[in-house]
């Protein structure tokens, strides 16, 4: 978490970025931690916000924290439009955006998570080409 905590200090997206502190652990959906991430939740569900992303149902490679936050922001935001990372483009209707990826980019923030050790994809995965949102809400 160190680590993560250093990277977030010089990514470039940091603005954009709510570090949340909270510790790494295998068993992140117990106790204190869930109830931390429910409560931040709820207070981000008073502002005045339409559409929420997030995480989608599968946390995009199978990151179990990934899943258990999109199942938390769906049920905490489930008034709201949800849009998540799209695996499968089967319904265009319900695609919020579709863009061509910049691979510079992706590799430069692996290279920044990676070098402060809090990468946690396959060193092998390469991201879609394009990048689109599902809506689900």
């Amino acid at each position: 978490n160190i680590g993560r905590k250093r990277m977030m200090e010089v990514h470039p997206y940091r603005e954009r970025i709510e570090f949340w502190n909270l510790v790494d652990t295998k068993h992140f959906i117990a106790g204190n931690i869930k109830r931390t991430i429910e409560k931040r939740l709820i207070s981000l569900a008073q502002m005045p916000y339409d559409t929420v992303f997030t995480h989608n149902q599968i946390g995009e490679y199978g990151h179990m924290a990934h899943i258990f936050l999109h199942r938390l922001v769906t049920k905490v935001f489930q008034k709201r439009s949800i849009f998540v990372p799209s695996i499968f483009m089967e319904n265009l209707d319900t695609c919020l955006q579709i863009k061509k990826r910049n691979l510079k980019e992706f590799n430069l923030i692996k290279e920044l998570y990676q070098s402060h050790k809090c990468w946690t994809i396959n060193d092998k995965f390469l991201p879609n080409c394009f990048l689109s949102f599902q809506k689900i809400i």
